[in-house]
């Protein structure tokens, strides 16, 4: 292909500014197959063209480029070429733009999953400070739908994708990350929206196996948001799904207080902790509900 690449490769770039997002991912999708196939052709020209820039065609531009390496890192990604460019490349991670954040976000979840050794050396100074960083923000805005406004949080996708990565770092790289330094962002993080609950509550029940001393340290810190989910109430007037999805939001909240429950140190684990304990034995639905989950793990 090698020589038809000075033929395709303007076309790409051009559309890599789409307004289409559709369009750009199809992009994307071709060059992170060209980055694996002519690095040291592709490589080098998204650098040039991801540098400066602060209007909507260069954010656009960025998003694609990040996209690209995302796609890149899922095949046989030449490490030698990226590594002389991957500082440039997480520059994206504290980009104006939230969606090239949002797509720098994804590219590093991408590839701790399938190139840790590309990406550990960067993890410790350049990575996981803006993951944590990132379990904080929200951005909202109202907007205006005629009869009524709505409150958007353009964060939240952010927010996902950086404990989606945090994830991922414990479960190829968990050396690399203090767990003790995390714990607060976790504790934020188990009081946000609920898909952002759920996957706290993931995330501590790998924490509960992998670093117990961590958790029981913070309990104290982590009870009031767990205990704030899964005492929530079903609204009046939600049906099917919607109570679905509140109850499984109540389950993911009590495995995680299994996990915590079955740490082997049962002197350690604070008072606080388990007088919750029996508060949630004491509540027929959520006993009902702690005994099918167990029943699931036998």
């Amino acid at each position: 292909f090698s020589s038809y690449i000075e033929q395709v490769l303007p076309h790409l770039l051009k559309h890599c500014e789409s307004a289409e997002e559709g369009v750009r991912n199809m992009v994307a999708e071709c060059l992170g197959a060209l980055i694996t196939m002519h690095p040291e052709t592709i490589v080098p020209a998204l650098t040039n063209l991801g540098a400066g820039g602060s209007g909507e065609a260069e954010g656009l531009m960025r998003w694609t480029i990040a996209s690209s390496l995302k796609y890149c890192m899922t095949g046989r990604a030449p490490h030698a070429i990226l590594m002389e460019h991957m500082e440039n490349f997480l520059e994206m991670l504290n980009d104006e733009d939230l969606q090239v954040r949002h797509a720098a976000l994804s590219m590093c979840n991408a590839a701790v999953h399938h190139q840790p050794s590309l990406i550990i050396s960067f993890l410790d100074a350049k990575i996981i400070p803006v993951l944590y960083e990132t379990v904080r923000l929200k951005q909202e805005r109202v907007v205006d739908l005629g009869p009524f406004k709505q409150k958007v949080d353009d964060g939240l996708p952010l927010r996902k994708t950086a404990l989606a990565c945090i994830n991922t770092v414990l479960d190829t790289l968990p050396d690399q990350m203090d767990v003790g330094a995390f714990m607060p962002f976790l504790e934020t993080g188990l009081g946000d929206k609920e898909d952002v609950q759920m996957l706290c509550h993931q995330i501590l029940i790998k924490i509960c196996g992998y670093a117990p001393g961590a958790v029981l340290s913070s309990l104290d810190s982590l009870v009031d948001p767990l205990e704030k989910t899964v005492t929530k109430k079903v609204k009046e007037g939600q049906v099917g799904t919607e109570v679905d999805r509140a109850n499984e939001l109540i389950r993911s909240g009590l495995r995680a207080v299994l996990a915590i429950s079955a740490i082997d140190d049962s002197a350690g684990i604070s008072r606080k902790f388990w007088d919750f304990v029996d508060r949630i034995q004491k509540r027929e639905k959520l006993a009902a509900m702690v005994g099918a989950i167990k029943a699931e793990g036998n």
